[in-house]
């Protein structure tokens, strides 16, 4: 990371959103802030880093719902982890939604029987 003619570090912000409603960068020495005047879709297609996996993005509406944005990898719930094979992908999301059926369904005999 290079540092620019004014002599500002110049890296990736990791945004997030204080009660005032600016958005700041969290990083240590870094003062930037997004100023309130500022129209709230001028941080889409900003870069960040997620608060959760420490990765680069780009800001979309659906990152802007969290005080602390998170990557859409994170959102959607893979994080980062390797993807070796896509059927295991599918077999452990078929898993996921059979053991909710089951667990709905015996709910449901629960409260049938009640």
């Amino acid at each position: 990371m290079g540092r620019t003619r004014t002599g500002a570090r110049r890296h990736t912000h990791r945004y997030y959103k204080l009660e005032d409603g600016l958005w700041h960068c969290s990083l240590p020495d870094c003062t930037h802030y997004m100023p309130l005047n500022m129209p709230s879709n001028v941080m889409i297609g900003k870069a960040s880093i997620c608060w959760d996996c420490g990765q680069e993005f780009r800001m979309g509406e659906g990152n802007l719902e969290y005080n602390r944005p998170i990557c859409f990898n994170c959102i959607s719930g893979l994080k980062q982890r390797k993807i070796e094979d896509i059927d295991d992908i599918l077999n452990e999301r078929i898993r996921e939604a059979k053991l909710k059926k089951q667990q709905e369904e015996r709910e449901k005999r629960l409260n049938e029987s009640v």
